[in-house]
């Protein structure tokens, strides 16, 4: 298994390179999903305003079901890291 960000080309089993390509028309932002689970019963809630998404941040699990990046790249690997 290979890890890479998520939009970069994906390795195809022939070797030809084929980049994913995002929706053009995305019509909800992705950051604003929240995953609730009350008692076992898992529901999204969709947070419309700027100060509800400041007090409630996303979780790595929310991201991860919505499809955006989970790892901040920018910091490198951890030491002693054999990937």
């Amino acid at each position: 298994m290979s890890i890479r960000k998520r939009g970069e080309a994906v390795k195809q089993p022939n070797g030809e390179n084929k980049s994913v390509e995002q929706p053009k028309d995305v019509k909800t932002d992705y950051t604003r999903w929240r995953l609730v689970d009350e008692r076992g019963r898992q529901t999204w809630e969709y947070l419309a305003s700027d100060e509800k998404a400041k007090q409630w941040t996303q979780t790595t699990a929310d991201k991860y079901h919505v499809g955006l990046n989970t790892v901040c790249w920018s910091f490198g690997f951890p030491q002693g890291c054999c990937l």
